[in-house]
């Protein structure tokens, strides 16, 4: 194990997916290495970014949608959009990529990386911006006009 000596200043972003919630503590799971992990305390949960919680809703334009989203940077968001075959779809993410000559949004799809860590793709997928329908992110919920 690495030295940590003190007065450093540390960063850490990782995707978990939850196990149990008691109380104060949590039981995860690493998506990418399948490592169980324990998070405890209140103040450390109350930190946790979350793909479906949302604690208010928030109308926009189809422009203040894609802005939004392109924003999530590294947290975790929940998208819901049309795919090319007109389904529905709703695809849990991270790290937006605008590829704006195509109005396209390149996303990890964090739920292909759970099921499959050596996935090739490493989870990238499109999303047509012109059919995103709602967005979950910084517990918000946002909903097109």
């Amino acid at each position: 194990m690495r030295k940590i000596k003190e007065g450093e200043i540390l960063s850490f972003t990782n995707y978990y997916k939850v196990l149990e919630h008691n109380g104060d503590q949590l039981k995860v799971v690493d998506i990418r290495t399948k490592d169980t992990v324990f998070i405890t305390g209140e103040s450390l949960i109350e930190l946790l970014q979350s793909n479906d919680y949302y604690e208010k809703t928030v109308v926009v334009t189809k422009a203040q949608m894609v802005d939004t989203l392109l924003s999530a940077g590294q947290s975790v968001f929940t998208v819901g959009f049309k795919k090319a075959d007109g389904t529905d779809r709703v695809m849990v993410g991270c790290n937006p990529i605008a590829e704006t000559h195509l109005g396209r949004t390149q996303v990890v799809d964090l739920e292909v990386i759970d099921k499959n860590p050596a996935d090739k793709t490493r989870g990238i997928r499109l999303i047509d911006n012109r059919t995103i329908e709602f967005l979950v992110l910084d517990k918000i919920r946002y909903n097109l006009k």
